[in-house]
Parts: structure tokens; C-alpha cells; sequence
């Protein structure tokens, strides 16, 4: 177990934070005296994601693929947990023929990237996408996240995430978005362990399936990502579980510290009020 410090961060997050250097200054100013965003020379854009497939130790995230992938992830999806399509803005699906459809129909977007999630013994457990891809502004988003009741809140989840964060930002994106369904508590609670930041509700930002929905809007950047990767590498070890698998360290614990807290203020910024 991680022995406390005495402001409530763990010592070795606490070490680890400490020996960061200074982020860059979140202003400059101009010639006219106005305050103007941190140069970002250097910076000429973020790669398209275009991998076929990532693996890690367990998990592995394949392009998803209507033929190979539609029947095994509507078994696994359960077609009687009508439950888990509240919140997603299309389904539940009534037959594995309207899930291959609309698989079909996704997996030839070219705005986005559907990887299915599948464990190191090849069986199907859910489904992301990359979205809202704007690779020359540096901004992406971690959309249509759909777990199966096995693979929530599991190491394999949660590997899957690393997965596809860790890609994103070798890519050079500045910033992964999370939006989810206001009253959708499971997505906002995970967002929050994965160690996205809240940053504010969208009201009546959609209709969907007939009911007003307000949206809450959680980012990572690329600068959390440097104090999150860590974070993840630590909870995945072999040594942060015991003999029976179970996690000595949540991984919420991990990532608690780097989330950044909202500034209301709408004169002020974000970047002033960061946790660390």
C-alpha cells in the first residue's frame, strides 16, 4: 500500500510531482498589451489515427469490422440488459441484423475510429471510438464508450483506456475529450478515475431518443497525460494486486490528483487553478 503524506497525496505521487519542472506560462502578451495564449511553437498538427490494432498486456483494441465483430459483441452486450443503451443515442438494438447494420454503417465513417476491445483470449468485450477528430487543431474525443457488464470497471477496461490515450497523444494531440449525458453517473464517475477533468455542462446541448439532454464536458491535455501516464503504469503493474487479483491502489486514488479544478469565473482560466 502507498503510506500517506501529510497533505493527502501519496508520497511517491507527491515525488513525482514535485520533480516536474514548471509548466509553461499559460499567457503571454502581445505588442498591444493584450493577453494572448502560451506560444505553441513548434507544434504543426497531430497524425490522423489510422493503427489497425493496439495491444498491451491483456487487452488489445482492433478497427472494428461489421463481419468479424457484430455478432460476438451483441452476445456480449446481452440484447435482455436493455440498461445499458439509456444513455447511448442510438439502440437498443431488437437483433444481431440491426447491430450488424449499424456496425457496418460506423465502421466506414471517415470522421472516426471504432476499436473493439478483446482480451488476450480473443473474446469480444466492448466497443470506443475515436471522434470528433480535428487533427490540425490538436483535439479529439474518447466517444461511444460501450462496456459490457464483464468489462466494466475491470483491469482489462481500464488497459484499454491507457491503450488508446497513450496513441492518441504519441500522435500529437493536445487534448481528448469525454462528454457524456448529464445524468449518466457511471460515465462521469469514469471519466473522473481515467483522469479526465470536468469542465462544465452544456445545457440543452442535444434531443435524444425524444428527451432533452445536457452534456458534461470532461478533457484530458497533453500535459495531464504526462502526470497520468505514470499513474496508469503503477496500477497496471503485476505488483499492484495480490494473490487474488485484487487491486492494492484504485487507480481513482492514482488519478485524483491530477484533475484540475472548474474556475466559474468567466474571466479566469483553468490552467490557474490545477490541483498539482
Amino acid at each position: 500500500m502507498i503510506s500517506g503524506a501529510s497533505n493527502g497525496i501519496p508520497e511517491e505521487l507527491s515525488a513525482m510531482n514535485n520533480s516536474k519542472q514548471a509548466p509553461p506560462a499559460a499567457k503571454e502578451l502581445n505588442a498591444f498589451g493584450q493577453p494572448i495564449g502560451a506560444c505553441t511553437r513548434g507544434w504543426a498538427g497531430a497524425s490522423f489515427p489510422e493503427a489497425g490494432q493496439l495491444s498491451g498486456d491483456n487487452a488489445r483494441l482492433i478497427r472494428a469490422n461489421s463481419a468479424q465483430h457484430a455478432l460476438a459483441l451483441y452476445k456480449e452486450f446481452d440484447p435482455a440488459n436493455l440498461q445499458l443503451w439509456t444513455y447511448m443515442p442510438y439502440g437498443p438494438f431488437d437483433s444481431a441484423e440491426h447491430y450488424y447494420q449499424w456496425m457496418q454503417h460506423i465502421s466506414k465513417r471517415e470522421d472516426a475510429r471504432f476499436y473493439c476491445i478483446c482480451n488476450s483470449a480473443g473474446e469480444f468485450k466492448g466497443i470506443f471510438a475515436l471522434d470528433a477528430i480535428k487533427a490540425e487543431k490538436g483535439s479529439i474525443e474518447l466517444a461511444h464508450v460501450m462496456f459490457s457488464s464483464n468489462l466494466q470497471k475491470s483491469t482489462l477496461a481500464s488497459e484499454a483506456v491507457f491503450l488508446i490515450l497513450d496513441y492518441v497523444f504519441e500522435l500529437g494531440y493536445r487534448r481528448c475529450e469525454w462528454k457524456c449525458n448529464a445524468l449518466n453517473a457511471a460515465s462521469k464517475n469514469a471519466a473522473l478515475r481515467f483522469g479526465f477533468s470536468y469542465e462544465g455542462l452544456f445545457r440543452k446541448h442535444m434531443v435524444v431518443k425524444g428527451h432533452n439532454r445536457d452534456t458534461s464536458w470532461f478533457a484530458m491535455t497533453d500535459d495531464d497525460w504526462q502526470q497520468l501516464k505514470p499513474c496508469y503504469q503503477r496500477w497496471l503493474s503485476p505488483e499492484n494486486f495480490d494473490q487474488e487479483g485484487l487491486q492494492r491502489r484504485s487507480l481513482s486514488r492514482l488519478t485524483a490528483f491530477i484533475h484540475r479544478k472548474l474556475d466559474p469565473n468567466p474571466f479566469g482560466t483553468n490552467t490557474e487553478t490545477d490541483n498539482l
